[in-house]
């Protein structure tokens, strides 16, 4: 699980993503400016094509609580070097646990939403928070 940014060759490489290796070429200007505005290209591209992606829940979920492992483990790689970057993995973390725990507990009053949409809000995990806190207990 690497993430390399060559600045001079514009080389994106997103490592084991799903159990495979995949290396995106991007103009150098949009690199410029995603990490100028703080935008994590590798959680940016993994969240679009989740969203393109048409599942059945039981297995989209599953996928969602992969990718919170895989953020957990990118997290704790950057403690010492990035704690910045470690905060934004873990972030990332707790919302695609949110996700995967809605999925699989058919919170249909979040789920219809994020669907007719097409993807997820922050509002859509504050919403899905308070129904699995209902749900689950406090």
């Amino acid at each position: 699980m690497m993430y390399i940014l060559q600045i001079p060759s514009y080389t994106v490489t997103l490592w084991r993503i799903m159990s495979r290796e995949f290396t995106i070429k991007l103009p150098g200007a949009l690199v410029k400016v995603l990490k100028e505005l703080g935008i994590d290209i590798e959680a940016k591209i993994i969240e679009l094509l989740m969203n393109e992606i048409n599942i059945e829940r039981s297995r989209k979920a599953k996928l969602y609580a992969e990718l919170a492992k895989y953020f957990l483990s990118g997290g704790k790689r950057l403690i010492d070097k990035d704690p910045a970057q470690a905060s934004e993995k873990i972030y990332k973390v707790t919302e695609e646990a949110i996700k995967a725990l809605t999925m699989s507990l058919g919170i249909e009053n979040v789920l219809s939403k994020v669907e007719e949409r097409g993807r997820w809000t922050t509002s859509d995990l504050e919403r899905a928070v308070e129904a699995l806190s209902g749900k689950l207990g406090k």
